[in-house]
């Protein structure tokens, strides 16, 4: 027999890989209302849930991005400052 069946037949088994959960285990997408540059060159966010992260950097600096994930509403945080109002 071949392995044409073999991820299937482990699966059934409880091993081998489980499937995505389609984003579920990330934090919500929240818009970035303001930047702020700190002494070093780095960059600190507010989104608009209240919350404060440091800017995403890579080899190049700063990724620019309208939205990004917040790690602290997934875990339940109180906000770090008052968030924003939408008019």
């Amino acid at each position: 027999m071949g392995r044409s069946g073999h991820l299937s037949n482990m699966r059934r088994q409880g091993r081998g890989p489980r499937p995505r959960d389609n984003g579920s285990h990330r934090g919500p997408l929240r818009k970035i209302v303001g930047a702020e540059n700190l002494p070093g060159g780095r960059m600190w966010e507010t989104l608009e849930c209240g919350h404060q992260q440091f800017a995403r950097c890579d080899l190049m600096g700063e990724t620019n991005a309208v939205r990004r994930r917040c790690p602290k509403c997934k875990k339940g945080l109180p906000p770090d400052v008052k968030p924003a109002v939408s008019e």
